[in-house]
């Protein structure tokens, strides 16, 4: 059993976290960037490869698809350019090896100066079957370079997750009167874990919802441990008197969502807690998804919590207010990460 430290404070601060304040040891599954950091064994590269190159190149970085679509060109060039260069005396005003080069690059963009022209039944079925290539080359760099540029991939950046979580006793959490029975309840205050997140952007994401994982090792069997995905309940919307297993409404997502899981005896976190201390391995994974307003194409962006970013007995500060100038809502991403104490709770019903 590992101890964590606690990340306390009597006074308000912001902790910059970066993906690489881990301890050595534990290395979290869903990095900070949305990537996924796991380890892949007993599988094929090649297979997957020749199974599902597009993909494959379609995932690759910019550059890197501009260069071996460069590479790919400068090979047919040459390829054909041999094959010109087979039979050079009869193209016109060709001497060299660069002659046939060039003739090859005139086929293939079909530029067609005019200085060189070849003059055989040969060379005239070479310039037919590389003009045929030329055209399946064009479509398919044009498909991979427009589908590269219009991915939603990098939305997932302008989703912004405060970099630490806190657990406090500030927020209601719905209590069942009966757990048999979903349909009453009330808010009670209760122990929860929370984070936020925000979309820095002005355009508007449609159909957002959340997500939110544990892994954690459990015991299974004798002496043996396993991993296991545990899907957390959280609240996110007040919604009294509403059927808690109908969908929830969609949050107004321009202002900052603030989602807390109750830390009660029906958490899995609840055995791993002993002390205001976490004394086991776990990550809570955050999914967010949605559908961008502009291209209408759905996108994921994914953060995660390790127990030493989890801060005890703190709040998040408040980061909307109302500019007195403008009188428009203002919304303050710099402290988004920024907790203070614990609010005094004295005199209310917990």
């Amino acid at each position: 059993m590992s101890h964590w430290p606690l990340l306390q404070d009597n006074n308000r601060h912001s902790i910059n976290y970066s993906s690489r304040s881990v301890m050595t040891r534990v290395k979290r599954l869903a990095s900070r960037d949305g990537a996924l950091n796991y380890e892949r064994s007993g599988v094929s590269w090649w297979k997957l490869y020749v199974s599902d190159s597009y993909h494959y190149v379609l995932n690759l970085k910019f550059w890197k698809l501009l260069t071996v679509a460069f590479v790919y060109y400068l090979a047919v060039n040459l390829l054909f350019g041999c094959l010109y260069y087979a039979d050079i005396g009869n193209i016109s005003n060709a001497n060299h090896f660069y002659d046939a080069f060039y003739l090859s690059v005139e086929t293939m963009s079909t530029i067609g100066f005019g200085k060189l022209n070849p003059d055989s039944f040969y060379l005239r079925s070479i310039v037919f079957f590389q003009t045929w290539m030329s055209l399946m080359f064009d479509g398919v760099v044009v498909a991979l370079v427009f589908s590269k540029v219009s991915r939603p991939s990098k939305l997932r950046h302008t989703i912004k997750f405060s970099k630490v979580a806190v657990i406090n006793k500030t927020k209601k959490a719905f209590q069942y009167y009966d757990p048999d029975w979903p349909y009453t309840g009330e808010y009670e205050y209760k122990q929860t874990i929370n984070f936020r997140l925000v979309n820095m952007r002005k355009r508007q994401i449609c159909e957002s919802e959340v997500f939110l994982l544990l892994l954690r090792k459990e015991e299974y069997g004798i002496n043996s441990q396993r991993y296991v995905l545990h899907e957390l309940s959280f609240e996110l919307n007040r919604q009294k008197g509403r059927t808690r297993f109908m969908d929830f409404s969609t949050p107004l997502l321009p202002l900052p969502w603030e989602i807390y899981h109750t830390l009660d005896e029906n958490s899995p976190l609840y055995d791993l807690i002993q002390d205001n201390e976490f004394v086991d391995d776990f990550e809570i994974i955050v999914v967010f998804s949605g559908i961008d307003e502009l291209t209408s194409c759905n996108f994921q962006s994914r953060f995660s919590y390790l127990p030493q970013e989890i801060i005890w007995n703190r709040e998040f500060v408040d980061i909307v207010s109302r500019d007195d100038e403008s009188g428009r809502i203002a919304i303050n991403f710099h402290e988004l990460s920024t907790t203070t104490t614990e609010y005094d709770l004295e005199g209310m019903n917990m």
